[in-house]
């Protein structure tokens, strides 16, 4: 996920994307679809909330295997 995040906002295709004139609905639309793309508050949000689910995994299974040897 990161990694898209990284090459989506590095790539040169959308400021080629930007370059292309056309009429004004198509250059909204362009517009448009190249803020979704660069917006990184989803994909940070995504990351935090699977590394947050990650790590209460992980102490589930911890409790889980301390009660089961009990």
């Amino acid at each position: 996920m990161l990694y898209i995040y990284i090459k989506v906002n590095k790539s040169k295709s959308l400021d080629e994307l930007i370059s292309i004139k056309s009429d004004e609905f198509i250059n909204s639309m362009i517009e448009d679809f190249v803020d979704h793309c660069q917006k990184s508050t989803l994909i940070i949000s995504t990351l935090v909330i699977n590394g947050i689910s990650i790590v209460i995994n992980i102490i589930a299974i911890i409790i889980y295997i301390k009660s089961y040897d009990d």
